[in-house]
Formats: C-alpha cells, sequence, structure tokens
C-alpha cells in the first residue's frame, strides 16, 4: 500500500498488488487494480477488473459474506445492478449496522434512478447514522459526503475534505474523488 498511498508509484503498487493476488491476497485488491488502471486512463481495463472483482468475490457464499459490501458498491455503479446492490445493502445492514454498512446502504440507495422523496430522507437519515458515532473511516465518510452533498453540504464538504486529505490512507483515486467532489 505504501507503494500506492505514500509514493503514488502506479507500476509498483501495480505490480505489488498483482503478485499479493497471485499469493492470494483479499480480492479487494482487484478494486485496487482497476483504481490504478483508471487513473492511468484505461478505462476499459478498470471496468474489466470491476467485473474480475465481482466473480472472485461471488465464487462462493462465504467470499459473497466477506466481500458483500464492497460487491455492493461496485454493483451500485451500474444502473442494471443498483437492486441487487440495495439488496445486498439492506441484508448487511439487517445482519450488523457497522457505520461502513449504514453508509453503504445509504449510498445504494441514493444511486437508484427512481429515488422518491422517502428513500431521499432515508438514504440521508443513514448517511448521518453511519457518522454520528465515532470515529468514521475514510471510506465511510466518502460515501457519507456523496448522499448529503444534496441535502447539507456543509457537512458533505467536510466529510468530502477529510477524505481528501486521508490520500496515505485511502490512496490516490479515492482521495482524487473526493477533492474532485468538494
Amino acid at each position: 500500500w505504501i507503494a500506492y498511498g505514500i509514493d503514488e508509484d502506479l507500476d509498483k503498487a501495480e505490480n505489488l498488488f498483482k503478485h499479493s493476488l497471485s499469493l492470494g491476497g483479499h480480492a479487494d485488491l482487484i478494486l485496487a487494480l482497476s483504481d490504478i488502471a483508471k487513473l492511468q486512463g484505461d478505462e476499459e481495463k478498470a471496468t474489466s477488473l470491476r467485473a474480475d472483482f465481482l466473480k472472485t468475490a461471488g465464487e462462493d457464499s462465504q467470499n459473497q459474506r466477506w466481500y458483500a459490501l464492497s460487491i455492493a458498491r461496485t454493483l451500485a455503479e451500474n444502473r442494471e445492478t443498483i437492486t441487487k446492490a440495495v439488496q445486498i445493502a439492506e441484508a448487511e445492514v439487517t445482519q450488523r449496522q457497522s457505520q461502513e454498512a449504514l453508509a453503504t446502504l445509504a449510498y445504494c440507495l441514493s444511486r437508484q434512478e427512481e429515488t422518491t422523496p422517502e428513500i431521499i430522507v432515508r438514504a440521508k437519515e443513514l448517511a448521518l447514522r453511519s457518522v454520528a458515532y465515532g470515529k468514521a473511516e475514510p471510506k465511510t465518510m466518502f460515501l457519507a459526503g456523496v448522499v448529503l452533498r444534496d441535502s447539507d453540504q456543509k457537512m458533505a464538504q467536510e466529510l468530502l475534505s477529510q477524505v481528501a486529505e486521508s490520500k496515505k490512507e485511502v490512496g490516490i483515486a479515492l482521495a482524487e474523488q473526493a477533492k474532485a467532489m468538494m
């Protein structure tokens, strides 16, 4: 992670992440490789890597449980799979109301094409709950900030600013994405 988040050496980080995956590393590294491809301007490769992640993470029920929130966020990027993303995020919130689960469900709800006022209110409430108790992780702050951008700009700005300043922890892609949304 040092090569990616601190040194910002994308080529070295890509090689290290690939090597780690070859040794059985976490499938979330595929998403990091996707982010690197996107930063390098290769959108086709980034999309292919996201599909690889969904395939790998969905191979068995243990993987599906372990990567459920990452799967939901990845599915939420596509309008065709948003319903499945909401279902997965809802199930996770039912099982455990962690900050990340709440923020992921809020994000998935906000990404739906047809949002009713009730859905918008629920997404906002979930986003606020996700950051209300203790220091949230930058990924959670990012998701909550995205959801709150239209309804609570001050809070969204504060959350996204913290993520942008957490480049060493979240990596270049998420930090830059947060900065662009401010």
